[in-house]
């Protein structure tokens, strides 16, 4: 990972680089998001079954590998991850919904299935606790998204949530709002993990063809 300082302009910099080490061996990993509380960096695995929420040391060494902790599980396929304003829930999104872990166990407090994008990879939270929500692709739509009243109330701690994301969807962006998802209780959506288990499995064909001799 390289620090890199960012503002408004253009500018030449060298950023500070710093190696970081899994305790339990390579992994694939798509999503970096920082503490707002504590400042620590928290990455999360991209397993195809489920993966792993790790967290960087709190003093990050530019001399030597980092050796990040794992702390959690994680759903399968993370492709981002962003913090809530507050600091109490870690969202995690995958092609097709989005989860909130609750800090600091990381415990499941909600989900919601996310409307169709052409391959959904991003997720943001704004100061206001807005969330949006991208995907690759020239000129694709980046969507705020309106919370179902559960999974809203998850995140804001209380049942006082509902009125609290009326009165935010009142302050229009610029941004396409994405339809209401579907809230804690109903059945997750399978494709995603579907579509990486036949991955795995023609994957595992070849190398079997590949070891018979010849």
């Amino acid at each position: 990972m390289t620090r890199v300082p960012f503002g408004r302009g253009d500018r030449s910099v060298i950023g500070e680089a710093y190696e970081f080490v899994y305790p339990d061996g390579p992994r694939d990993a798509e999503a970096l998001a920082v503490d707002p509380g504590t400042g620590r960096l928290h990455l999360v695995s991209k397993g195809v079954f489920g993966g792993t929420v790790y967290r960087a040391p709190k003093h990050l060494d530019a001399e030597g590998p980092n050796e990040l902790e794992a702390v959690a599980e994680a759903p399968g396929l993370v492709t981002d991850a962003a913090w809530t304003p507050d600091g109490t829930r870690l969202l995690v999104r995958n092609y097709g919904q989005l989860v909130a872990l609750a800090a600091p166990g990381f415990e499941e407090a909600g989900r919601m299935i996310l409307p169709a994008q052409q391959q959904g990879e991003g997720l943001a939270v704004d100061p206001t606790g807005e969330i949006f929500v991208s995907s690759e692709g020239v000129d694709s739509d980046v969507l705020r998204i309106l919370l179902p009243d559960e999974l809203a109330a998850a995140l804001a701690g209380s049942a006082d949530a509902e009125d609290d994301a009326s009165a935010s969807d009142e302050g229009a962006g610029t941004t396409t709002d994405a339809p209401e998802g579907t809230s804690v209780g109903d059945e997750p959506e399978r494709w995603p993990w579907l579509v990486g288990t036949g991955v795995g499995v023609i994957a595992l064909v070849v190398l079997i063809r590949s070891l018979r001799p010849r």
